[in-house]
């Protein structure tokens, strides 16, 4: 499980980490490729395991914590 924070608007969502680009993607409308890309390798880096807590703070304006 994870908790997803929207920064921008304070969306918050606490999700199986298998559903993050189902989850966020509504909270991006008009995203550009660049955005849905970032997307994409967050949710890569969720189902592989390799995700590091914070990482996607950059131009998605997201904050992402890991539930145990």
């Amino acid at each position: 499980m994870i908790i997803v924070t929207y920064i921008h608007t304070g969306q918050t969502a606490t999700i199986d980490s298998a559903d993050f680009t189902e989850t966020v993607t509504p909270w991006f409308p008009d995203a550009t490729a660049e955005v849905r890309q970032e997307i994409a390798e967050v949710q890569h880096a969720l189902n592989s395991g390799t995700f590091i807590a914070g990482s996607a703070n950059g131009s998605l304006g997201l904050d992402i914590s890991v539930v145990e």
